[in-house]
C-alpha cells in the first residue's frame, strides 16, 4: 500500500512539473507504460476496433472505379448486340402509299416533255387531229412525285378496210402503281384479253359506259390506260372497230 502511494505522488509531482514530457519522466521514475498498438493492451481493453490501413479509402475508390468501368464496358457490348441483332432482323413488310385522285394536281406539259421520259410507251400518234391536253399528275404537297401522264380526248382516225374510223382517245401512263386515279374502277373488270403486236391487253368493248371501251396493257416499268370513244356521226363503237383501232396504235 505504501509503495502505491509513493507511486501516486510520483505521477502528481510529474504533472505538476509539465517541463518534461510524461512518458520521458515516468521512464526517469522507473514506470513501465504500455505501447499505444500494443496487442496485449488492446485486448484487455475489450476493443474491437482496428486502426484503418493506410491507402485503404484511395484501394476503395480504386475499387469503385474499376467496377463502373466494367459496368460501362459491358453496357457498351450489349448495346453493339442488339444494335446487330437489330439491323439483321427482317424488315417487316411496309405496305405500299395509296393515292388516289384527291391527293393529286394536274399540271400541263408538252408532249415533248412525255417522250422524254426514260422507257415510256407512247401509242402512234400520226393520225391525231388534235389533243385537248397533256397533263403530268403530281402530289400536291410534293410536286417532284409525278403519279401519271395523261393525254386527253385525242381526236385520231384509223383505216378500217375500205372506210377511216374516228375516234376520242384519253392515254394514261401511270407512273406509281398505288395511283387509284380518277374512273380507275372502270379498269377493275376487265373480261376480254387480246395479244395486240406483242402487247397483252385486258379489254372491255363496252365499260360502264356503254359508249366508251377501256383497255390496260404494261410495258416495261409502267401501266398503260386507254380510253376510247367513237366520234359521233362518224364512227359508232364496236369490239370490231376497238381491237382494229389497238392494232393501228399499239405498234
Amino acid at each position: 500500500m505504501d509503495k502505491d502511494k509513493d507511486l501516486k505522488k510520483k505521477i502528481r509531482a510529474g504533472f505538476e512539473k509539465p517541463e518534461k514530457p510524461f512518458d520521458e519522466w515516468a521512464a526517469e521514475n522507473g514506470i513501465s507504460l504500455l505501447p499505444a498498438d500494443d496487442p496485449e493492451r488492446a485486448r484487455s481493453s475489450g476493443s474491437s476496433a482496428k486502426r484503418p490501413h493506410a491507402g485503404s479509402g484511395a484501394g476503395a475508390a480504386v475499387a469503385v472505379r474499376r467496377g463502373a468501368l466494367v459496368a460501362a464496358s459491358l453496357l457498351v457490348i450489349a448495346a453493339v448486340i442488339v444494335s446487330v441483332i437489330v439491323l439483321n432482323m427482317p424488315a417487316a413488310d411496309k405496305p405500299p402509299v395509296l393515292y388516289g385522285h384527291n391527293d393529286v394536281e394536274s399540271q400541263r406539259v408538252s408532249i415533248d416533255e412525255v417522250k422524254a421520259v426514260p422507257g415510256i410507251y407512247l401509242f402512234d400518234m400520226s393520225g391525231v387531229a388534235q389533243t385537248e391536253s397533256v397533263t403530268k399528275e403530281i402530289l400536291k404537297n410534293d410536286d417532284s412525285v409525278v403519279l401519271s401522264y395523261v393525254l386527253t380526248n385525242n381526236l385520231l382516225s384509223v383505216a378500217n378496210g375500205e372506210v377511216m374510223d374516228a375516234f376520242y382517245v384519253t392515254y394514261r401512263v401511270r407512273v406509281y402503281e398505288n395511283y387509284k386515279f380518277i374512273h380507275y374502277a372502270y379498269y377493275d373488270d376487265l373480261t376480254h384479253n387480246a395479244m395486240v403486236n406483242g402487247h397483252d391487253v385486258s379489254y372491255e368493248p363496252y365499260g360502264l359506259q356503254s359508249s366508251t371501251a377501256y383497255a390496260e396493257f404494261t410495258a416495261g416499268d409502267y401501266e398503260y390506260f386507254i380510253e376510247a370513244r367513237g366520234f359521233e356521226g362518224v364512227t359508232e363503237l364496236t369490239e370490231d372497230n376497238f381491237l382494229n383501232l389497238l392494232d393501228k396504235i399499239l405498234l
